[in-house]
C-alpha cells in the first residue's frame, strides 16, 4: 500500500537567493559578515554527482558522437534523502523504496574546457591579494535558454586583476542546459542512495532569464569568495580547484 510523501527537486528560483544568503549574515559584525555554513561547503564539490541526489542519464541535446568526450547529463531527483516523512522502520525484507511521480531537474553539461568567450561584465573576481588561491568566475546566457560557465584560475590578485602565470590560463568551461522532468525513483533504505529512475516524462527546457544568471552569480560567489566570508583560503571551496 502506497503512502503520500513530499519528494523531488524543483527548478532554480532566483527570487529566493537574496533572502537565503541574507539569512546567514552575522548582525553582530560591522560591516556585516556573510556566513557560509560548513554543511554547504562540505558537499558542494560532489553535489551534482552525489548518488543520494542524482543519477547519470542519457543526454538530450548532444549528438551521439560527442557524448563520450564532451557530454555529462544527470537527473537530480533527491531520492529518499529529500523525502518526507522518513521511511518507517520495520519490513527488513524490503531493501528498496519506490517513489512515483517525483519532480526532477535534468542538468546537461556540454564541453569541459575551451577558449575564453566572456565579456568583462560576465565575470567576478574571487579571492584576495594575500593568497595565490584565486579565480575569475564567468557566467553568460546562451541563445535558447542555456548558460555558459567558466572558472579561470589566477596566480593571485593584483590591482583588482587576475594575475596570469600560465598561457593558456588553467580553466574549466561548460555550457549548462536544464530540463524539467518527472519520474519514478527507486532508492535503498539502508543508505538512501538512488538505484534507478524510470517512467521519465519528456524533458521540458527550463529557460534561464537574465535575473537567473545574476542569481547564479550571487550564489556561486557566496560559496567561492572566501575573502568576503573571511574563510582561510586553504579551507575554502575554491582551494579544491
Amino acid at each position: 500500500m502506497g503512502t503520500n510523501v513530499t519528494a523531488g527537486i524543483g527548478p532554480f528560483n532566483a527570487s529566493y537567493v537574496d533572502a537565503f544568503i541574507g539569512s546567514f549574515q552575522d548582525p553582530e559584525t560591522d560591516p556585516l559578515t556573510t556566513i557560509v555554513p560548513y554543511a554547504y561547503t562540505s558537499v558542494i564539490h560532489n553535489l551534482i554527482t552525489n548518488s543520494l541526489l542524482s543519477t547519470v542519464s542519457e543526454s538530450v541535446l548532444c549528438e551521439a558522437s560527442e557524448r563520450d568526450l564532451e557530454c555529462a547529463s544527470y537527473i537530480l531527483s533527491g531520492g529518499l534523502s529529500l523525502a518526507a516523512p522518513w521511511t518507517p522502520a520495520g519490513n527488513p525484507g524490503h531493501a528498496l523504496v519506490r517513489i512515483r511521480d517525483v519532480p526532477a531537474v535534468q542538468a546537461e553539461f556540454y564541453g569541459r574546457s575551451g577558449a575564453r568567450s566572456f565579456s568583462g561584465n560576465d565575470c567576478l573576481l574571487l579571492g584576495s591579494t594575500r593568497s595565490l588561491i584565486s579565480a575569475e568566475l564567468c557566467l553568460s546566457a546562451v541563445q535558447g535558454g542555456s548558460m555558459h560557465v567558466g572558472l579561470f584560475l589566477c596566480g593571485g590578485i593584483s590591482s583588482g586583476k587576475c594575475v596570469v602565470n600560465q598561457t593558456p590560463t588553467p580553466s574549466i568551461t561548460t555550457t549548462m542546459t536544464l530540463f524539467r522532468r518527472q519520474g519514478t525513483v527507486l532508492s535503498s533504505r539502508s543508505n538512501l542512495t538512488i538505484t534507478g529512475i524510470s517512467d521519465l516524462t519528456p524533458p521540458m527546457p527550463i529557460l534561464l532569464a537574465t535575473s537567473d544568471i545574476d542569481a547564479y552569480k550571487s550564489v556561486l560567489s557566496w560559496l567561492l569568495d572566501y575573502s568576503a566570508a573571511k574563510i582561510p583560503p586553504s579551507s575554502s571551496v575554491l582551494e579544491i580547484f
